[in-house]
């Protein structure tokens, strides 16, 4: 498969720090979600705002409720490669309820610059190389920039490892975004954020 220049300058950044063996101690992510919410149509955007011609941040920034998921995005500068159309992604992006799930002081350590490697990979775990509106996303596995997700369709339901999709399908200018319920970590992160 070929990659767009800004898809090869991510998976050049994250693929390096895919065997790295990092975890934030995170147990409340890894639990099973028994209760998966129904998809919700998209959030239509403003009248006067085209919102498929935003960037997949700029997109994300004004739904309101992915304000933390832009933040360590730019943390971890990572900013400028989703910012460009070079590429299309899908991102699974946690809302802010969900990142406010994590443990007490989480946030604050993956800021630390000692743990930015650790955020990158968390964060590309979240990204998918390719643009899968919610009418192409199938049961089966999807390869994530730091690493595989499962996925399960059922009716309606979409849930991405243990995280269910809450806001499908908001569009933008290099791909979609879909709104979950929860932080995924990927499978080979083992030791605890410092």
């Amino acid at each position: 498969m070929r990659h767009s220049q800004t898809q090869r300058r991510l998976l050049l950044l994250l693929g390096s720090l895919t065997g790295c063996g990092l975890v934030v101690g995170l147990p409340a992510i890894a639990q099973t979600n028994t209760n998966p919410v129904k998809t919700q149509p998209a959030v239509p955007p403003a009248a006067t705002t085209d919102q498929s011609a935003s960037t997949l941040l700029q997109a994300a920034s004004r739904q309101g409720q992915f304000t933390t998921l832009a933040k360590l995005v730019q943390t971890a500068e990572l900013g400028n490669a989703l910012q460009t159309q070079g590429g299309k992604f899908t991102i699974f992006a946690p809302t802010d309820a969900a990142f406010a799930e994590l443990p007490a002081d989480t946030l604050e350590k993956l800021q630390r610059p000692e743990n930015r490697a650790m955020l990158r990979q968390i964060l590309g775990y979240h990204v998918v190389p390719q643009e899968l509106p919610a009418n192409q996303l199938k049961t089966g596995n999807l390869d994530s920039l730091a690493g595989g997700l499962a996925v399960r369709v059922e009716g309606t339901s979409v849930i991405v490892n243990d995280a269910s999709v809450t806001q499908p399908d908001i569009k933008a200018s290099n791909g979609v975004i879909h709104g979950i319920n929860k932080v995924l970590l990927p499978a080979n992160m083992t030791t605890s954020a410092k």
